[in-house]
Order: structure tokens, then sequence, then C-alpha cells
């Protein structure tokens, strides 16, 4: 799947909630927006308006290798 900013975030792809222990080296986000895990990107989403404010493409280790 590729990711655009700006997007919705995919309706059927689940919202994967962000381990604790990265979000304890992440920034705190203001009210309305959350960490999402979507494959091996880091998804910074709007949980208002559903849409995908910005991404870091490959920001988890690949675990297949």
């Amino acid at each position: 799947m590729e990711l655009q900013v700006n997007q919705s975030y995919p309706e059927k792809v689940a919202l994967q909630s962000t381990p604790p222990t990265l979000l304890l080296n992440l920034p705190e986000l203001p009210n309305g927006l959350e960490y999402r895990i979507l494959g091996r990107e880091l998804v910074l989403r709007d949980s208002d308006a559903n849409i995908i404010v910005d991404y870091v493409p490959n920001a988890l280790p690949d675990i297949a290798k």
C-alpha cells in the first residue's frame, strides 16, 4: 500500500496501536493526533478527520529478514 499525506487512513486496515516502548521515544502529540503503525511505516494520523498527516517510510525493521 502506498501512503500519501492528506489521504484518508485506509478503512479496511486495522488501527494498530503503537508499542509503549516506541511511544516513550517519540514527541508527545496534541489532542486529535496519534501515532499508528502501518506495515513498516510510522503514521501520524488525525483521529478526528481520519487522514494521514505525515508518515515515515521504513521506520520499523523488517522482521522477516
